[in-house]
């Protein structure tokens, strides 16, 4: 990406992000932002980039920076946050210049800019379900997430976050600026109708604080099922040992690109987030089940989740009871009753068109257009 030079016929926002991203990569760190910058400049925008690694990013802040002193027309500027705080988000983890955007977005906000930023995460707040070794590295960078926070309550003029829940446990911002702004997702041009009978994908991780052992003992007593999960390699590698039921045919686990996740969204008939409800889930909003939407499948999520809520209030799947005689049960219903798969299907794919990123983006055009 660079940054382009200011034309006098399109409309001209900033784009900013403390880290480089393509969008080719795994999780929704990496997929969020490209998918947002896309939605904009299909929406007619030139976009103004200032985003990747410090190095590079304080160049493009520069650039940027004088066409806002020159007087440039820009008619807001929005931000994706990264999992870490803005400091800790090069490559290196080494703090550099923990100030930086934090001035580059009061300077915009100062020239009568609205500025906004997704906020996409309140895990570091959440402890319980951690290693020690996890839990310790998260304290440690605790008072640099409250430094971010902290900044961006004089700095910009909204904070979206994934969902309204969330407003309550983000510190240091007053709700009253905050909006939910969940993931959306991207229609197909070309879909492939499934040929596999019950066929269920989950894509994500595995680690133990997931808990999808008891999917997969579910699917391991269900004749007529089968389960593909994609996840990342090396968190596969390290769990492995825990998932005996995993035999390659009834339960496959597959390290596929995003690129290359179509195949097998092609194949499945419904997808899963049945993970372990904990308070954590209460309040997030996956991005895999926009993305399960965008491919038209619907999903089965965890009673006790905000993804089930999600879920059950959009008509795109069903809430179950996170427990191995309840998944079972559901599971063979839906095997034997493939007209409630095929209902399910068809309201994903008409909900979807209301979900895409496209939306999402005028949601944001919305709201800080009304902030000038």
């Amino acid at each position: 990406m660079k940054v382009h030079e200011a034309t006098p016929t399109k409309r001209r926002m900033i784009f900013h992000a403390p880290r480089e991203f393509d969008g080719n990569g795994s999780g929704a760190e990496n997929l969020r932002p490209a998918k947002m910058l896309a939605a904009f400049e299909n929406l007619g925008y030139e976009v103004h980039v200032a985003t990747g690694s410090s190095v590079t990013r304080s160049a493009r802040i520069k650039e940027v920076s004088d066409l806002v002193r020159a007087g440039v027309t820009f008619e807001f500027l929005y931000s994706e946050s990264a999992v870490l705080p803005n400091a800790l988000a090069d490559n290196d983890r080494r703090p550099k210049r923990p100030l930086m955007d934090a001035r580059f977005l009061g300077l915009c906000r100062k020239a009568g800019i609205p500025t906004a930023v997704f906020y996409r995460d309140i895990y570091w707040r959440f402890l319980g379900d951690r290693s020690w070794k996890e839990r310790a590295k998260q304290l440690l960078a605790t008072p640099l997430y409250i430094l971010d926070l902290a900044l961006y309550r004089h700095v910009v003029n909204v904070l979206f976050v994934p969902s309204d829940q969330m407003k309550e446990r983000v510190p240091f911002f007053p709700k009253s600026r905050m909006r939910a702004l969940p993931p959306g997702a991207d229609v197909p041009q070309d879909e492939v109708e499934s040929t596999a009978h019950m066929s269920l994908l989950y894509v994500g991780g595995v680690g133990g604080h997931y808990g999808i052992s008891t999917m997969f003992e579910a699917v391991s007593r269900v004749d007529g099922v089968r389960l593909t999960v994609c996840t990342r390699r090396q968190e596969w590698k390290a769990v492995k040992k825990s998932y005996p039921q995993v035999d390659g045919t009834k339960i496959r686990v597959l390290h596929l690109s995003e690129s290359e996740l179509s195949r097998v969204y092609e194949e499945a008939d419904i997808t899963s987030l049945m993970v372990e409800p904990t308070e954590y889930r209460s309040i997030a909003v996956p991005y895999k089940l926009y993305e399960y939407m965008a491919h038209g499948k619907p999903t089965m999520a965890s009673t006790g989740t905000l993804a089930s809520e999600r879920v059950e209030a959009l008509g795109v799947g069903w809430a179950v009871g996170y427990d191995v005689d309840a998944i079972v049960e559901f599971l063979a219903y839906l095997r034997d009753t493939p007209s409630v798969i095929e209902t399910a299907t068809s309201r994903v794919r008409q909900e979807r068109s209301r979900q895409t990123w496209a939306n999402r983006a005028k949601d944001v055009v919305r709201e800080l257009t009304s902030q000038r």
